[in-house]
């Protein structure tokens, strides 16, 4: 029952940055972004709170490009009973969120 991707499927999500939102399916999810931007540079993190743990705050795309439009992606695996929020700095990226759930 702990098994990434049994009985799973991926699903288009909505995700906003900077709101929190908890994997309480039973089972570890994946993640999936994917950010763009017509300007030079942006990086998509991610704050992963296990229950009862610390907070860790990890980079999962960073795109740069000295001469215009940029686009990255990332996955990441998210335990059970773990809160997570996007949040992003540089230009704000359009972003396509995806999980494996």
């Amino acid at each position: 029952s702990q098994t990434i991707g049994v009985g799973q499927t991926w699903q288009g999500v909505s995700r906003a940055f900077n709101t929190n939102y908890t994997n309480d399916t039973g089972k570890p999810i994946m993640a999936h972004v994917t950010g763009s931007s017509a300007a030079d540079a942006f990086d998509i993190q991610i704050t992963l709170t296990p229950s009862g743990g610390s907070a860790v705050v990890l980079t999962l795309v960073r795109a740069t490009n000295s001469g215009g439009a940029v686009r990255g992606n990332g996955s990441i695996i998210i335990p059970n009973n773990t809160t997570y929020k996007w949040t992003f700095s540089g230009q704000t990226p359009s972003s396509i969120f995806a999980e494996l759930r």
